[in-house]
């Protein structure tokens, strides 16, 4: 794309922004909002619980639940306050609400004065180069004070019409072209996952005699396969680390086992992890909490999770394939069972404790067998990968695009006509 320079710039006296239209106002965005920090309340995962609703409920960088009823109900600016991505130009801190909505703490409520539209101001504070407005050790914050002082520009408001409404027509296509991307994604993905859950629930071959399993809700399997409940396969480890210095491993049902410190997210971090429990290579670990959602996996370290957890090890170390058994616990078929066994009072309190689980039937081939499957999938799988990869690519590059595109918009790098 190649749009047109304005005639005349001036130093704006801001290092990120440089230079800028000569006839654009420079203001700090206190002098261009009211902030109505003040009326924010934030609601916890038990009181949301109790008022569910069609109204969004917003967190620090994305609306987090929906309720039935509201604090604000007026056009207003939101910004990050803590825990919101400031420094990845590709994602937004900034977002207009439109109507209802219920604002929490930890993100900075404006309502724009008539001199600037919303949609112009989001999209600038979208372009800031937070590096000296945030602080916090261990938790990136943007104070309110330190917000008021963020430098922002003021076109003509003719202009302020034009850049919206070019970057609305941009971004939407930009947006399309992303979800094309997202779609192609989801749909391989769903594919790769038919193949998995066929492989490690009736074998790879279709043809192969099958026999009745005598469970109802696992149905026929492969006829030379074994079915027995989990704890003659499995037992608990309730091992507990002493000082909690061990790497600190997360458990979720996208990503399976993994270190914390590879999470791209803002977590609460505790100062004493001595009491965790401690896994080992080839354990199964378990989040109770999100086991009906497939939050579990095979570590292939060993680390610290959360005493919630549940931690398991096969009886047999060499009975079973990490990557099969992971992979079969993780099932459609497994996990639509954990459903239906898990309790609580609501979604968001089920839990599939360790005797229960336990109690399940796992089937399962030889060893021999198990290698194969995982062997003959991965490489079904390799042509999936390499076309999921290169579309996370090009989403990468769009995201890029529309980030640039927008900055230089709005900091009159190049002309709207």
């Amino acid at each position: 794309m190649s749009f047109p320079r304005y005639e005349k710039y001036k130093d704006s006296g801001v290092p990120w922004l440089g230079e800028v239209p000569e006839h654009w106002q420079l203001k700090p965005l206190k002098r261009l909002t009211k902030c109505l920090d003040g009326l924010r309340i934030p609601l916890n995962g038990e009181e949301r619980s109790h008022m569910l609703g069609d109204i969004p409920y917003w967190g620090a960088n994305n609306i987090m639940d929906y309720v039935n009823d509201w604090l604000f109900d007026e056009e207003i600016v939101l910004l990050g306050e803590d825990g919101a991505p400031f420094f990845d130009r590709t994602k937004p801190v900034s977002f207009v609400s439109s109507g209802r909505a219920w604002i929490n703490n930890h993100i900075h409520v404006l309502k724009a004065n008539p001199a600037i539209q919303s949609k112009l101001l989001a999209h600038q504070l979208n372009s800031v180069d937070f590096m000296d407005y945030i602080d916090g050790s261990t938790r990136d914050k943007l104070t309110q004070g330190k917000m008021k002082e963020i430098p922002c520009l003021l076109p003509p408001f003719e202009e302020q019409n034009r850049i919206v409404a070019f970057l609305d027509e941009k971004a939407a296509e930009i947006d399309a072209a992303i979800g094309k991307k997202e779609r192609l994604i989801a749909l391989l993905e769903e594919q790769k996952q038919i193949l998995i859950n066929q492989a490690v629930t009736q074998g790879l071959d279709p043809a192969a005699p099958k026999k009745d399993s005598g469970i109802p809700w696992i149905g026929q399997i492969p006829a030379h396969w074994e079915v027995k409940r989990g704890k003659y396969l499995l037992k608990e480890i309730d091992e507990r680390s002493v000082e909690g210095l061990e790497e600190l491993l997360s458990v979720s049902h996208m990503t399976g086992v993994t270190p914390r410190s590879e999470k791209n997210v803002n977590m609460f971090m505790a100062e004493d992890y001595s009491g965790s429990k401690v896994c080992r290579q080839g354990d199964l670990v378990m989040n109770i909490m999100w086991a009906w959602m497939g939050a579990l996996g095979v570590s292939n370290q060993t680390g610290i999770v959360s005493p919630s957890y549940g931690v398991f090890r096969p009886r047999q170390p060499q009975q079973f394939n990490s990557w099969f058994l992971e992979q079969l616990l993780r099932s459609k078929l497994y996990v639509s069972e954990y459903n239906k066994r898990s309790t609580g009072l609501h979604s968001s309190r089920l839990r599939l404790y360790a005797d229960v689980f336990l109690a399940m039937e796992l089937i399962y081939p030889d060893r021999a067998e198990q290698n194969q499957i995982e062997k003959e999938v991965e490489a079904r799988l390799v042509e999936h990968d390499l076309v999921i990869n290169s579309a996370f690519q090009k989403i990468d590059k769009l995201k890029e695009l529309k980030s640039i595109l927008i900055s230089n918009a709005v900091t009159g790098k190049i002309k709207i006509e």
